[in-house]
């Protein structure tokens, strides 16, 4: 039912609008506190890493490569507008495209592979028996 449900194109516009139009409204909510603007940095830079590492990994980790040391001087040219924090958003962004891409390819490591070597048996954890 949900399949059907899910299969109609109005349905699938009416709820990709909802989830866009609160979006929307969280991001312009965030925008009027200046403190926020690591948030706004993280949220496109984890949109962008991630979208990219589904359609093409390998530029997203060639992007992540640089992002990595202008990090630290992007950090440094926010505190005078953000303040200095404990928890702060830009740090989370290696890490979680990083986990992002390894799930990624691993559960692709099937169906890729499986088209090329049709007789050898494929076991991703062959090393840790």
């Amino acid at each position: 039912m949900v399949q059907r449900f899910w299969s109609i194109p109005f349905v699938r516009a009416l709820i990709g609008g909802m989830f866009a139009a609160v979006g929307a409204y969280g991001i312009g909510h965030e925008i009027f506190d200046p403190s926020r603007i690591k948030l706004l940095i993280f949220i496109g830079l984890i949109l962008l890493l991630i979208g990219l590492g589904a359609s093409n990994p390998a530029l997203s980790m060639y992007l992540l490569t640089l992002y990595l040391p202008v990090m630290a001087l992007l950090r440094r040219a926010l505190i005078p507008l953000a303040g200095w924090g404990a928890l702060d958003p830009l740090v989370i962004v290696a890490p979680g495209v990083i986990l992002f891409l390894g799930s990624f390819w691993f559960y692709n490591y099937e169906k890729a592979y499986r088209g090329r070597y049709q007789n050898i048996p494929i076991d991703p954890l062959a090393d840790f028996h």
